[in-house]
């Protein structure tokens, strides 16, 4: 008896000290964790500003565009600085709207042109999609970076992305060249001619005439799909947007809304210059501008348009029109396209 007590009492002891040295390990590791975190907030960090990038990249749903618009108001704000290290940090992004990636992607390409010594770089997403967008549509690649994946969703990889200045050379790039073969082949005549003078169309009048005599430039930037048979296509402009340049550029047309009574939404003024184009295409028998755009939407079944251009969005289905305001401006023009290639594909 005296034995078997002898050791319980000496498992007892071992099992004891046991519980002290894991417990004593636990303490010492915390302790350890909160010394390095108190040295990492103590040490000047090599980034002067690091910015989080929203949860989802949106321009049709409040709040995520509001989110969106702050985070590019923030990157332009610190972009514009001298010599400034700038982190893009998209940890806790998990969705990616084509329209509000192709925002962001010019708004960053224009920086990088404008800001030579600007030095910007992306912290990677907890989200591998996002990491995978990011390196499909060359953001990656612009600001020197590598995360070594190779894209492999379905809604990711038949995505690309192109950009250029005015409309010299629009014809020789091989993803307009693409789009296309495509659209001449599955679309009828007349929507193919309205569609590819469109894009001409907004590439060509989108900005101020005094911005393009000091730079000399007109960029845009062009996200292309074809999957699903469905044809998207995103064009983008950091233009003056299209409530902004009918009193300067379009007088006669401004000028006639004006009589119609002045609209006191720019999702309004939006549409009403397209209804002014449509009644002189149906007297000229032609259209041009934005009479081009709606015309697609008019002659493709179950296709879309969705035109963001500052404050105002004017969104054309098949069977209705959808205007909507916000309270920021995406600061230009955003214009999407959606085109089904059968008769059974609808736009989701």
């Amino acid at each position: 008896m005296k034995l078997l007590y002898k050791k319980q009492r000496n498992r007892q002891i071992k099992i004891q000290y046991k519980r002290l040295r894991f417990f004593t390990k636990k303490k010492l590791i915390i302790k350890r964790k909160k010394r390095k975190q108190a040295f990492a907030k103590s040490r000047p960090s090599w980034w002067d500003k690091s910015i989080l990038a929203p949860r989802i990249f949106s321009i049709w749903h409040e709040p995520a565009r509001t989110e969106l618009i702050k985070f590019l108001d923030l990157l332009r704000k610190h972009a514009n600085r001298e010599k400034t290290k700038i982190r893009l940090d998209f940890c806790e992004t998990i969705h990616m709207n084509a329209d509000a990636t192709l925002l962001f992607k010019a708004t960053l390409m224009h920086l990088k042109e404008k800001s030579a010594n600007t030095v910007i770089k992306c912290a990677p997403s907890k989200n591998q999609k996002i990491n995978e967008v990011l390196t499909q549509i060359s953001v990656l690649k612009l600001l020197g970076q590598d995360f070594n994946i190779t894209p492999h969703f379905e809604d990711v990889i038949y995505w690309r992305a192109t950009e250029g200045k005015g409309s010299d050379g629009e014809k020789s790039d091989p993803i307009l060249q693409r789009c296309d073969q495509v659209m001449n082949r599955v679309l009828s005549r007349e929507v193919y001619v309205g569609l590819t003078e469109a894009m001409t169309n907004t590439r060509q009048h989108a900005y101020d005439t005094a911005y393009i005599a000091s730079t000399n430039r007109t960029e845009w930037w062009i996200f292309a799909q074809e999957k699903d048979n469905e044809l998207t296509i995103a064009i983008c402009d950091l233009g003056i947007g299209i409530p902004t340049s009918l009193p300067h550029k379009k007088t006669g047309i401004y000028e006639w809304i004006l009589k119609r009574g002045k609209p006191e939404k720019e999702s309004e003024l939006i549409a009403e210059a397209i209804h002014y184009q449509i009644t002189r295409t149906r007297r000229k028998n032609q259209g041009k501008g934005l009479t081009q755009l709606t015309q697609v939407i008019d002659k493709a079944k179950n296709a879309a348009i969705y035109i963001h251009s500052n404050h105002g969005c004017y969104a054309k289905y098949s069977d209705k029109t959808e205007l909507k305001d916000y309270d920021t401006s995406v600061g230009g023009t955003v214009i999407t396209w959606r085109l089904p290639l059968s008769e059974g594909a609808t736009p989701q």
